[in-house]
């Protein structure tokens, strides 16, 4: 097989971390050192058969189901954007993100975050609609569609820079 060039990789982050000592779950601070601490070590393994890694954020965790999202839309058509979801506090793992990012800074030219979360959840706020996109096709998976129009792109850019730098 020889060395692959590029991995691409994510993250749930809403995943509860237990401690290896007593197995009870962290505070979030300790989360987010031992989540830093773990991609670190998960890191430095794979890059010893991997020339480049790129880390693509988690995408936002919505209350409910896409089921409430899809009733929502139908009850508020585009409005649902700021009736349905919830507020970033909620909905995206900032404190983990940190974690990533930290752990693929110490790894300079080898390793990339990308986030493609931010730009869909302004203002505090993460909803199920991005005109005339439904984004979610269920609680925190992105649909087809709205991956295709609007991560093609950049996701496209990451993934080129690291085999131009593989």
């Amino acid at each position: 097989w020889g060395k692959v060039d590029v991995v691409v990789l994510s993250n749930w982050h809403f995943h509860a971390v237990l401690s290896s000592v007593r197995g009870s779950k962290l505070s979030a601070s300790a989360k987010a050192a031992a989540w830093e601490s773990g991609m670190r070590r998960t890191l430095s393994r794979m890059l010893a058969g991997v020339r480049q890694v790129v880390i693509l954020r988690d995408s936002p965790d919505l209350p409910g189901s896409i089921a409430g999202a899809k009733a929502c839309f139908k009850r508020h058509g585009l409005a649902a954007q700021t009736r349905c979801g919830g507020p970033t506090s909620r909905t995206l793992k900032a404190d983990v993100w940190t974690a990533e990012r930290r752990a693929a800074a110490s790894f300079p030219g080898r390793v990339v975050a990308v986030d493609l979360t931010t730009p869909t959840c302004g203002g505090g706020w993460c909803g199920p609609i991005d005109k005339p996109y439904l984004m979610f096709k269920d609680d925190n998976h992105w649909t087809q569609t709205y991956m295709r129009a609007h991560f093609s792109a950049p996701v496209d850019r990451a993934i080129s820079a690291a085999m131009n730098r593989a």
